[in-house]
């Protein structure tokens, strides 16, 4: 039996079923096109134009979700080195594996808290963040950290340290943002003396400086960027016994009444050493950035000068200085 319609039937029926097949469609758009009005809006903010490691700072992320608080997912907080001053969200993906010189990061998720993802030993450090007052997202996410001891220096003309965030709502809709202003991260060096205490032992009046020598000094330098290493000593740095004693910090004769001198360097000869002034001179200009651990040097030696006028006679105790300052 065949059934048959009318012109008129068909058209409603045909158009019965396109309304029929448009509604169904529509029921299976992707969440990320049914919610395109609800991505979260994210701003970066830090109040500082450059940061120095061991010292903690503040980070805003203000984020605006029509949905509220309620709907933030995650929040991950980067700072990350970059050798030049621009920078985008591909960027920001790709800083994944964190490295105590160049990227450690935050990461808040709803239920979770905040999370620091560091370099395994690293000196980076998390403080007290909050989550926005009353969660109410007129109100920041507020992020404390603190940069590790070898942090990159940068001075934020060529290259700079980045301050992005990226919030996900529950949705999985995602909002970036990177701080405009980004950061510059000022010289930091540290030094840890290994050999605290050194002994000339006796000494005679009149004797070179090869005659008197105090080897093996073992100091760890730690630096986020280049650095040289000073030996300094003050001109009245040796007291005990009887007299006074005078440190020439000056041509390093010891040709004055109780006057001695010292000379130093950072190997074991004193081939190439160098005479200690107040000021600190200079044994090592050559130093790079180093990791959490530090540079070991073993080797660091010290010669004594005694003059020949001498009768200030006794144990002479006093501090000689290992320095290290950004490489000039």
């Amino acid at each position: 039996m065949m059934n048959w319609y009318s012109s008129r039937e068909w058209r409603a029926r045909r158009l019965a079923l396109l309304i029929l097949i448009i509604t169904v469609l529509s029921l299976f758009l992707p969440a990320s096109v049914r919610a395109a009005g609800n991505i979260p809006d994210v701003v970066v903010a830090l109040s500082e134009t450059s940061m120095t490691p061991q010292t903690e700072y503040t980070i805003n992320v203000t984020v605006t979700d029509t949905d509220g608080y309620s709907d933030i997912a995650s929040v991950v907080l980067k700072l990350y080195y970059d050798s030049d001053t621009t920078t985008d969200q591909t960027e920001f993906d790709t800083k994944t594996t964190a490295d105590a010189q160049t990227l450690a990061y935050i990461t808040w998720t709803s239920g979770g808290g905040f999370v620091l993802t560091e370099e395994t030993g690293s000196s980076w450090e998390i403080g007290n963040c909050e989550t926005p007052v009353g969660g109410d997202l007129a109100n920041p996410f507020i992020f404390k950290i603190t940069p590790g001891k070898v942090s990159s220096t940068a001075d934020n003309s060529i290259d700079c340290w980045q301050i992005a965030a990226l919030v996900t709502d529950n949705s999985s809709n995602t909002g970036w943002d990177a701080d405009d202003e980004r950061a510059a991260m000022n010289w930091y060096g540290e030094v840890i003396a290994n050999t605290a205490t050194v002994d000339f032992g006796a000494v005679v009046p009149g004797t070179e400086f090869a005659a008197n020598t105090v080897g093996n000094i073992s100091m760890t330098f730690i630096a986020n960027g280049p650095y040289d290493v000073k030996v300094k000593v003050a001109a009245n740095a040796f007291t005990g016994g009887t007299g006074t004693v005078t440190v020439d910090v000056t041509d390093f004769n010891a040709e004055a009444s109780n006057e001695v001198a010292f000379k130093a360097d950072d190997d074991n000869t004193l081939d190439g050493a160098v005479g200690v002034t107040e000021a600190g001179a200079t044994i090592n200009s050559s130093g790079t950035q180093t990791g959490e651990s530090g540079v070991t040097v073993t080797d660091n030696s010290l010669w004594l000068k005694i003059g020949s006028n001498f009768d200030a006679y006794g144990q002479k105790t006093g501090n000689i200085y290992f320095m290290i300052a950004a490489d000039s």
